[in-house]
């Protein structure tokens, strides 16, 4: 890119990344090591991307195969990507815009639909089956169960949360 660039080309809107899929259900032993050099390539990466002032309104789009779920027993297949996911959800909060993570299937109708996601202004995205799926956090209601030692959490429309698992509460600590 930075070749094409110096040679006079075109500065792109959007540059696409392919992770590779990394699932290591057969080779366990080399998962931290995979995990760790998948993590630093992307760092080394997202650093020369920043440092290039000629990319300053560029997006670098990073596209994984199985790095998150968006159902029930979807499961994560790759969990170097999954990691690396973490790491490039840091970099979009300290500059905002400048990055994309899009898990794509694999599907062929998925990617197609890619380049038809990339325009939006969503920070992360899944693609499943053609369809954009973005993250999002509901407003929980806590219903008044006095007769109930225990608190369940119910989301608008019916759903109902298992007073067990793990609720993530946003604004508690202030503006």
């Amino acid at each position: 890119l930075r070749g094409a660039i110096e040679a006079g080309g075109e500065v792109p809107r959007c540059v696409l990344v392919h992770l590779s899929d990394g699932d290591a259900s057969d080779k366990q032993d080399a998962l931290p090591e995979g995990v760790h050099a998948s993590v630093i390539g992307v760092l080394e990466l997202l650093r020369q991307w920043l440092s290039d002032e000629r990319l300053a309104q560029s997006r670098l789009v990073l596209a994984s195969s199985g790095a998150v779920s968006t159902h029930t027993g979807e499961g994560v297949r790759d969990l170097s990507a999954c990691a690396v996911w973490g790491l490039v959800r840091s970099a979009q909060s300290e500059h905002p815009g400048r990055f994309v993570l899009v898990d794509v299937d694999g599907e062929e109708v998925s990617w197609r639909a890619l380049s038809a996601t990339l325009p939006s202004a969503e920070p992360q995205l899944a693609l499943r089956a053609g369809v954009a799926l973005a993250p999002r956090l509901v407003r929980a209601a806590v219903p008044a169960a006095p007769d109930s030692p225990r608190m369940s959490s119910s989301v608008e429309g019916g759903a109902t949360f298992d007073p067990s698992g793990t609720v993530l509460i946003t604004g508690g600590t202030g503006a």
